[in-house]
């Protein structure tokens, strides 16, 4: 009887250790899916604001004389 108890509560931490690992596997995904979503959209706003500044600031004054 005493035997039985062990068992039984040796597997009760282990299942509450594959638990906890389980969970601890599914955070990292997580953290690694939403930094890699974080800097696609850093890369994206940063090529955005490039294009916009591009198009919205006049061109270099040795650019117009270029143009001439």
């Amino acid at each position: 009887m005493f035997q039985f108890n062990m068992d039984s509560k040796f597997k009760g931490i282990v299942w509450v250790g594959n638990i906890y690992q389980r969970f601890e596997a599914l955070c990292l995904e997580t953290f690694q899916y939403v930094e890699d979503q974080l800097q696609t959209v850093g890369a994206n706003v940063k090529q955005f604001c490039t294009e916009l500044m591009q198009e919205v600031l006049p061109s270099s004054p040795t650019n117009l004389k270029e143009e001439l």
